[in-house]
């Protein structure tokens, strides 16, 4: 059972990824998983069902990959956000906005947008909260904050990607300046070079 539903989102995302949300339709997503129809009702009651599980798996996916518990890892996180670029990372974009501007009229798309969003910041604050209580954050820097910039850095690379990226050089020279504003000097000694 649970194996069908994860053909039917692996579907659902090759559709959007090809087609884009309003050209990805039941019918293609059927098409795609190589299901009727009426299987694809007994596992899903909507395209919105499908495209907030398609949101909530996506999102368990990220923060199983994105986690960091110590300095080292949590630049291996920034510099690994550019690493998924290329294409495909702009694809993943384009079919994230159709989602966000759907997530506008589609009130359980909304919502299931809005958890993901907060799975993702809270996971960032706590493994911020985890980086002061070690040390590691500069002195009078709230983890609150650093993760506010951890999560506006992201944000970054998301909209840069739409565009010219730059190389990655000059990607690890930016995480490198956030990681010196963030970062007690010590902790930046405990970084490769």
């Amino acid at each position: 059972m649970e194996d069908m539903r994860e053909r039917i989102l692996d579907a659902t995302l090759r559709c959007l990824d090809r087609s884009g949300l309003a050209n990805a339709s039941l019918s293609e997503i059927c098409q795609e998983a190589k299901i009727s129809r009426g299987a694809l009702y007994v596992h899903f009651a909507s395209k919105s069902e499908i495209l907030c599980c398609t949101v909530a798996r996506a999102t368990e996916r990220w923060l199983t990959v994105s986690t960091f518990h110590d300095v080292p890892t949590l630049r291996d996180f920034l510099v690994a956000e550019y690493d998924l670029g290329g294409v495909d990372l702009q694809q993943g974009i384009y079919v994230e906005m159709e989602l966000l501007a759907a997530a506008r009229t589609d009130l359980a798309l909304r919502e299931a947008v809005r958890q993901s969003s907060d799975a993702r910041a809270d996971m960032i604050r706590v493994s911020m909260a985890g980086l002061q209580a070690k040390g590691h954050l500069r002195a009078g820097l709230s983890s609150e904050i650093a993760a506010h910039l951890v999560g506006c850095f992201l944000d970054g690379i998301f909209v840069h990607a739409l565009g010219d990226r730059g190389d990655r050089k000059m990607h690890i020279a930016a995480v490198n300046t956030l990681l010196a504003g963030l970062l007690t000097p010590k902790a930046l000694k405990s970084l490769p070079p």
